[in-house]
């Protein structure tokens, strides 16, 4: 039998392919994003993932393009970084269970899944590229008070000619006190190239 080397030609140039974006890591310190919003289209299976709620006024229909600006992902922390949850049936969120269920609450609780948040974001002080950006769930509560709340338009927040997020981390702080989000000043935000 011969070895199949077209079929492992095939999976090279897969492998090898750019994969969906380059990732934005907040930087200790004061880091200035500005939030963009991208075309999704509506799939059966974003209804079963709770991204939107069947039956809800304002859920979407299969196949309408809906503009957003983020996408949840559940996410393990382990010793050699983070692995994504992969839901229902998950190995790592079963040993979670069982490390608490076993009275190790220090070590299961570290071991449970958390909802990260992938915005599209631009780093407006090194005037580089979109960049995907993992918010934690308190940074991105942050975030989405100020585009849902009544002070301000989304339009005026959001995109090219909308308004930077200050976020401010340090590492060495516990985690409830790690980020502190603010709305940086109108005058302040530079309108950025639309291309």
């Amino acid at each position: 039998m011969a070895f199949n080397v077209d079929r492992y030609k095939v999976k090279r140039e897969t492998v090898n392919r750019p994969r969906g974006g380059t990732f934005h890591k907040m930087q200790d310190g004061t880091n200035y994003l500005r939030v963009f919003t991208f075309p999704h289209v509506v799939a059966e299976d974003d209804f079963a993932k709770g991204f939107y709620i069947d039956g809800h006024p304002n859920a979407p229909e299969v196949g309408d393009t809906e503009l957003e600006i983020d996408r949840l992902v559940r996410v393990h922390y382990m010793t050699g970084g983070a692995v994504n949850c992969i839901g229902e049936g998950c190995p790592l969120c079963k040993e979670a269970q069982r490390v608490l269920a076993a009275g190790d609450e220090k070590i299961g609780k570290q071991m449970v899944a958390r909802s990260q948040y992938y915005v599209n974001v631009v780093d407006t002080e090194e005037a580089g590229e979109m960049k995907l950006c993992p918010m934690p769930q308190s940074v991105y509560s942050a975030v989405l008070d100020y585009i849902t709340g009544e002070d301000y338009d989304p339009e005026d927040i959001i995109g090219a000619n909308g308004r930077d997020f200050i976020i401010k981390r340090d590492s060495k702080a516990s985690p409830s006190m790690m980020y502190n989000v603010q709305l940086r000043d109108k005058k302040k935000s530079q309108a950025l190239d639309e291309g």
